[in-house]
């Protein structure tokens, strides 16, 4: 007897309409990359509520006290890289990791706070005790949210009871004025610039939408034979943007394992490698 799917398995895969979909709340994330080219994951504890014990980009939800004006539900910017975006990515990544990412008010370079300074900043920012950017103004600073580069908006499937509308940014932290790696100190610049160039393209989907214009609402495509994870979908731009003229990237798929503990073993693979393999596989059959 075959063991029970997940649930989180049942709900990506299934292609029942739920009779109440869930609103999505506005939420930011940030891949944050070093002059190393290493990205930044945080680890949820055990306990939490969403993915437990799951490695993520720091992020989470809007917050209207903190971040400013967000756009009511039934207003189209709700689901587009705007100011309130930029200072709640900010503003999470500074709670979850002690990273800020600001700016001296009066000069180049980021923002330097001492550690006792920062953690109770930290603290009065979570607890709503004191403003972010209040906060970020009386230590000398300001944010550096014209340094976030747009990449990607995600909508959760409506299947799901809780969901998010999700604005992802790329930050690459300032490189060093001198580095110890002489012959290779310019390929961190060359490795952001190859970046950068990328982002104003479409991905190659043939599209036309570059990456900080594509919208995607992952589905469940099928189940891949070869190991049991679910094929997600990544081509369209969920419901709240449905007559947008906005996409996902029709070009690739998520493969991923949904467990109780949540998703796992995700990989990104070509849409088109993904069907001929399953049509090797059905043949062998």
């Amino acid at each position: 007897m075959a063991p029970p799917r997940p649930e989180l398995e049942k709900q990506y895969m299934s292609t029942k309409p739920v009779q109440k979909v869930a609103e999505p709340r506005p939420s930011a994330s940030i891949l944050l990359i070093s002059p190393t080219n290493e990205i930044l994951l945080l680890h949820r504890v055990r306990t939490s509520s969403s993915f437990p014990s799951a490695h993520v980009f720091p992020g989470g939800n809007l917050s209207a006290s903190q971040d400013g004006d967000i756009p009511g539900a039934d207003d189209a910017e709700r689901h587009v890289d705007g100011r309130a975006y930029r200072v709640g990515a900010i503003r999470e990544c500074f709670e979850e990791s002690g990273i800020l990412l600001a700016r001296k008010k009066d000069g180049e370079g980021l923002l330097e706070v001492e550690e006792e300074s920062r953690e109770n900043g930290r603290k009065d920012v979570h607890a709503n005790k004191v403003g972010f950017e209040d906060w970020v103004k009386e230590q000398g600073g300001v944010l550096d949210i014209d340094s976030l580069q747009p990449f990607t908006r995600w909508v959760t499937p409506t299947n799901l009871p809780k969901r998010f509308t999700t604005q992802m940014y790329i930050y690459f932290l300032p490189l060093p004025l001198t580095s110890s790696l002489s012959s290779t100190s310019s390929l961190p610049t060359q490795s952001r610039n190859a970046v950068l160039e990328f982002l104003k393209g479409d991905g190659g989907d043939g599209k036309g939408i570059k990456w900080a214009d594509k919208a995607i609402c992952p589905i469940g495509l099928m189940m891949r034979k070869s190991d049991g994870r679910s094929v997600l979908s990544l081509d369209q731009p969920g419901p709240e943007l449905k007559n947008s003229g906005r996409r996902g990237d029709e070009k690739r798929v998520v493969l991923v394992k949904f467990g109780k503990e949540g998703p796992r073993d995700v990989d990104v693979w070509e849409r088109k490698e993904v069907l001929e393999e399953q049509k090797r596989e059905g043949a062998k059959l």
